[in-house]
C-alpha cells in the first residue's frame, strides 16, 4: 500500500494502543527522510522527521485546517530549503491513511 506519490518506503505497526506509520517522504531536491507519524490511546499526533530534528504535537479533534497549518507554521519555521507546503500536504496524508488503517483494524 502507497500513502505518497513520493514514498519509498511505508510501515504501519500498532503497539498496544498506539499506532505508528512510518514513511519516506521527499525534504529537498534528492533529499528524503523517514517520517514517523505517532497516534497516541489519548487521540494526540505526534509526527517527527528525525533527519531536520523537528516534531510536532497535534489533537485528533482539530480540523484538518488547522492541523495543516500548525504544520505548515512549524515547518516554515524549522526548514530553509524544500517544500513545505508539500511536506505538510504529505504528513496530513499519513494522518487521513493511519485513521482508514484503524478502521480496518
Amino acid at each position: 500500500m502507497c500513502y505518497s506519490r513520493y514514498q519509498c518506503s511505508e510501515r504501519f505497526e500498532q503497539i498496544g494502543r498506539i499506532f505508528l506509520i512510518i514513511q519516506t517522504l521527499k525534504l529537498a531536491g534528492d533529499r528524503s527522510s523517514q517520517v514517523y507519524l505517532y497516534k497516541t490511546d489519548s487521540g494526540e499526533y505526534i509526527v517527527a522527521v528525525p533527519d531536520i530534528h523537528w516534531s510536532a504535537k497535534f489533537d485528533q479533534l482539530d480540523e484538518l485546517s488547522d492541523q495543516f497549518h500548525h504544520l505548515q507554521s512549524s515547518l516554515n519555521f524549522h526548514m530553509f530549503e524544500g517544500n513545505t507546503d508539500k511536506l505538510a500536504k504529505d504528513i496530513m496524508e499519513m494522518v487521513r491513511s493511519m485513521e482508514q488503517l484503524q478502521e480496518i483494524k
